[in-house]
């Protein structure tokens, strides 16, 4: 056995039929042009006998602290190649890096920006409350740049993440 991050991903498209009242309720149903659920699984080698992460210490998370639109965004993975990248959005504002905030009252989504010069971002992705990414052999992206976490809205977001190397 070796080193390794194990994941898995799965994806179902989803449509709504709508009822008709008085004759049947709405129904979901799976999108036809797909017609199922994707989905795969991996197992990720690490490169290093000790496992380096950067957002937990000894099975204690370390939330990051995700500013509000317009702010300056929380930059993780800096410069850093690694064998996994998992960023949460934990539908709760951030309160410090141990205890989650109160729940969001506002529906916000935790936007992720690549950093593709010093300081300057583009969207990449948007995650709402309660989702999550996972990026496999994530490469370094240059000198100094990393991936910008921002809300999209007026509430911090308290951030889960695992930079693994």
């Amino acid at each position: 056995m070796a080193n390794r991050v194990e994941y898995a991903v799965s994806v179902t498209p989803v449509r709504t039929i709508a009822g008709e009242t008085g004759k049947y309720a709405a129904q979901d149903v799976i999108e036809a042009d797909i017609n199922k659920t994707l989905g795969g699984d991996d197992s990720v080698p690490t490169g290093a006998a000790d496992i380096s992460v950067t957002g937990f210490t000894a099975g204690t998370v370390a939330y990051g602290n995700c500013p509000v639109s317009g702010g300056s965004e929380l930059v993780i993975a800096a410069n850093d190649a690694c064998d996994m990248l998992f960023i949460k959005h934990t539908g709760n504002q951030y309160s410090s890096g141990t205890a989650l905030g109160a729940a969001s009252t506002a529906s916000i989504d935790l936007i992720v920006k690549l950093e593709y010069s010093d300081g300057n971002f583009k969207e990449f992705c948007r995650i709402s409350p309660g989702g999550a990414i996972a990026l496999p052999k994530v490469p370094a992206l240059g000198s100094g740049m990393g991936f910008g976490l921002i809300s999209s809205g007026a509430e911090t977001i308290a951030v889960e993440y695992a930079v693994i190397d």
